[in-house]
């Protein structure tokens, strides 16, 4: 969401070099979703699982030149999609914090 603060080049690097470093949460997904998903399912799972990011990267690539083309700035549409991701990251949050606390034994406590 900096992007809408004009940044110069050299922090634009930085803020999407730290963007990429914040993306680590996918391995602790990654091991959350494999102890959740039953044995003798996880290949077909992860198989799916993965099919489906690689659609929805090339989805969001096709959405991010159309927003630019649409709104005609690139650090627009960088930061409204910093701040659409921020919004669901805090929902998704509330939502698993919420499932954690019913104690229904679906969710494990640590990874």
């Amino acid at each position: 969401m900096l992007y809408w603060a004009g940044p110069g080049v050299g922090t634009a690097v930085v803020l999407l070099m730290l963007s990429g470093v914040f993306s680590a949460y996918q391995i602790t997904a990654g091991a959350t979703f494999v102890l959740l998903t039953p044995v003798d399912q996880r290949g077909q799972a992860l198989g799916l699982a993965r099919s489906g990011l690689i659609a929805m990267q090339g989805i969001g690539v096709a959405s991010g030149g159309l927003a630019t083309e649409l709104s005609g700035s690139s650090a627009d549409t960088i930061a409204g999609t910093g701040l659409l991701g921020t919004l669901c990251a805090l929902l998704v949050a509330v939502a698993w914090a919420r499932a954690r606390g019913t104690g229904a034994g679906t969710i494990p406590l640590r990874a």
